[in-house]
């Protein structure tokens, strides 16, 4: 019997989309701000920010056969998500499934509409922009309840970093029920300054706003998040392995059922002849300046449509009997 993995990656087709959208429907049926809309395919559960987002999923790996068990949606200010048209024709397609109270995007992130303290998070916002730097919401951490465990919930938040480190992002916030400050705090997340413990009507419970930036990484998993993301650079996806905890890298085996194969041989090619451009130049200035030795720089992250648009993989069925649970916000 073979072992199963896991693949953390990037909804490559509006059809994928579909498949976490039913996840978000049967994780969070109590969400008071994302009205479900049940078809004959799947539960649809959408808000105006779905198209300005990236949405991450993790799939469970079995031969080859994959499903989604997990998701994250990563939501940033730069207007249009990867997927922006097609969730569009998704939305105006199913005009009811889009939540009332947030029908159109009025701030940049949705914490802000619904959050006691929305008034210091949005100062918070400000000054990172001013500063020249990038910050987004992470949101709605799910995992199926089969596969939960600390181990791959670990794994997600890492690789979400990873992706976050790749795509040039400085600062991530996260709205979260306070037992999960704790968790998150490995990670270098810590209360947001001027927040506190905030009872959220709008999810009958109490909320914390957590915040985490890349020099906050505590020093034991730089290595990690780094060769993670350096994983998903070259292969648009990063592997959890059970039996091999320290190697990302999807197998062959996986890419070529899901016809990924070319896509990442050009992704290669072409880290390849950035670092060898990089080297070059840095050689050049080196001895410009009179240096005898060149140092190596890092390689600058791909971000964009390049590093986000995926062959489409193939659609696979969800059984709809499974059991959800939400282990992040609501």
């Amino acid at each position: 019997m073979k072992q199963s993995c896991f693949v953390y990656r990037q909804a490559g087709s509006i059809e994928e989309f579909r498949e976490l959208l039913f996840i978000r429907s049967l994780a969070s049926p109590e969400n008071r701000f994302a009205k479900t809309e049940t078809t004959k395919e799947v539960h649809l559960n959408i808000d105006s920010y779905d198209s300005r987002s990236f949405h991450f999923g993790l799939y469970k790996v079995l031969d080859e056969e994959s499903a989604p068990v997990g998701y994250i949606r990563i939501v940033g200010d730069m207007g249009r998500g990867p997927l922006f048209r097609e969730v569009e024709e998704l939305i105006d397609d199913h005009p009811t499934a889009l939540a009332k109270s947030f029908d159109v995007v009025s701030t940049p992130f949705p914490m802000m509409r619904y959050f006691p303290g929305a008034l210091v998070v949005g100062a918070f916002y400000r000054k990172i922009k001013e500063g020249g730097q990038a910050l987004v919401e992470a949101s709605q951490h799910l995992l199926v309840q089969q596969v939960e465990s600390a181990s791959l919930s670990q794994f997600m938040v890492s690789a979400m970093l990873a992706t976050a480190l790749v795509h040039c992002v400085d600062v991530v916030i996260i709205i979260c029920v306070p037992r999960l400050k704790t968790f998150y705090n490995q990670f270098g997340f810590s209360s947001l300054p001027g927040t506190y413990e905030h009872y959220c009507p709008m999810f009958d419970k109490s909320v914390v706003c957590i915040f985490g930036t890349q020099k906050s990484l505590p020093i034991e998993m730089v290595d990690q998040i780094h060769s993670m993301a350096e994983v998903f650079e070259a292969t648009g996806c990063i592997c959890f392995n059970p039996t091999q905890p320290n190697n990302f890298y999807p197998t062959e085996e996986y890419l070529q059922n899901q016809n990924l194969l070319a896509e990442v041989a050009a992704r290669m090619l072409v880290l390849e002849r950035m670092q060898n451009n990089q080297k070059n130049l840095s050689l050049r200035i080196s001895k410009r300046h009179g240096n005898a030795v060149a140092k190596d720089s890092r390689v600058g992250s791909l971000h964009g449509e390049d590093m986000t648009k995926q062959s489409t993989p193939a659609v696979f069925q969800i059984i709809q009997n499974k059991s959800y649970d939400n282990i992040n916000n609501y």
